[in-house]
């Protein structure tokens, strides 16, 4: 009986890893190289970049910072990306992104030896955050969650706001940009079909 039991807890700990897993790592997988990444910014950004030797990927590799991990990170143009793939409705992403912005930022000013102490102000990339979400509960085409939004005490402006943009990549849903970029309907696709195999064979 006790075995059975632990077959049991077995089976389920690897579905749960499964359901858990199954979307973030092949969205890394598809666009975490420059080409694959440049056809995606193109596609949200009605842009037309054509040498994927323009793009710099600076996600942190295997870091792990308050229990944030993202998916990619790239700079582009004066732009730094950061680009996550989500299966539930979290509206604490913009707190996330803001943590893991700092780290990124901090990369930039210690690779290219700012100094944030001089007396000249330093440029910085601009930051923008998307959220892909495909996960089951209903969402629109686009959604914002912005980090002033959780703070305890409102006032008319905030010294500190971190904006997530949400895109459903859900069947029907930003159909432009899924035909704008092939590998993100294909990844959409893939997981579609993840979830309702896992439905049939649960």
């Amino acid at each position: 009986m006790n075995r059975n039991r632990r077959k049991s807890k077995s089976r389920a700990l690897r579905k749960k890893q499964v359901n858990r897993n199954y979307k973030d790592s092949p969205f890394r997988m598809i666009f975490g190289n420059r080409k694959a990444a440049l056809e995606l910014y193109n596609a949200i950004n009605h842009s037309n970049y054509q040498n994927p030797e323009q793009l710099e990927i600076t996600t942190i590799e295997g870091a792990i910072y308050m229990g944030v991990k993202n998916d990619l990170t790239f700079l582009i143009d004066s732009v730094m990306n950061l680009y996550e793939a989500q299966s539930t409705r979290n509206p604490n992403m913009p707190l996330r992104g803001l943590i893991y912005f700092a780290r990124v930022y901090q990369g930039y000013v210690e690779k290219r030896e700012l100094d944030i102490y001089s007396g000249s102000r330093i440029k910085i990339p601009l930051p923008q955050y998307i959220v892909f979400y495909n996960g089951s509960q209903e969402e629109p085409d686009r959604r914002e969650y912005r980090l002033s939004d959780a703070f305890e005490r409102k006032q008319d402006s905030y010294c500190l706001e971190c904006v997530a943009t949400v895109l459903n990549i859900n069947t029907g849903h930003n159909r432009q940009l899924m035909e704008n970029c092939s590998l993100l309907w294909q990844y959409a696709f893939f997981v579609s079909k993840v979830r309702l195999y896992l439905k049939m064979y649960p």
